[in-house]
């Protein structure tokens, strides 16, 4: 599945670390407060890896092994902006830095064969954390590093 492998691609993604730094993209944050004060930030959750996401994320490769699904959810304070457009730009950024990926060796004993795009939500409001926020989906084949 290659968590590190997904990490790597977007913290070393320069387009993207201008706008969100690199310590502000996280995976499976589940904490009270924001990983950012007063910026923008990513979480990414690793989600199920089931047949039917195979057929789900578009990614029918005929093998007996579902694409892993990976949500990523960008983050702005509400108190910087209410504009989507940023969100919009920032999911663009990920895209970019993701879907490119192929036979990319993760460093944590996997590698990944390739990531494809799933769809993105509509506008959100996260009270939690006083921000807005979209996600994007992607749909991750890997293998074990040999």
């Amino acid at each position: 599945m290659s968590r590190a492998g997904i990490l790597t691609a977007l913290r070393n993604y320069s387009p993207l670390t201008s706008v969100v730094p690199a310590n502000a993209i996280v995976p499976n944050y589940s904490r009270d407060e924001r990983p950012s004060k007063d910026g923008p930030f990513i979480i990414i959750r690793w989600e199920e890896s089931t047949l039917y996401s195979q057929t789900y994320t578009g990614m029918s490769n005929g093998l007996d092994r579902a694409p892993r699904t990976i949500t990523v959810w960008a983050h702005v304070p509400r108190e910087n902006t209410t504009d989507f457009w940023v969100l919009d730009n920032i999911l663009n950024l990920v895209d970019d830095a993701l879907v490119y990926l192929e036979h990319v060796d993760g460093g944590d004993g996997y590698t990944i064969t390739c990531v494809r795009k799933s769809g993105r939500s509509r506008d959100l409001v996260d009270e939690g954390y006083n921000t807005i926020t979209r996600n994007a989906a992607y749909g991750v084949l890997s293998r074990a590093t040999v």
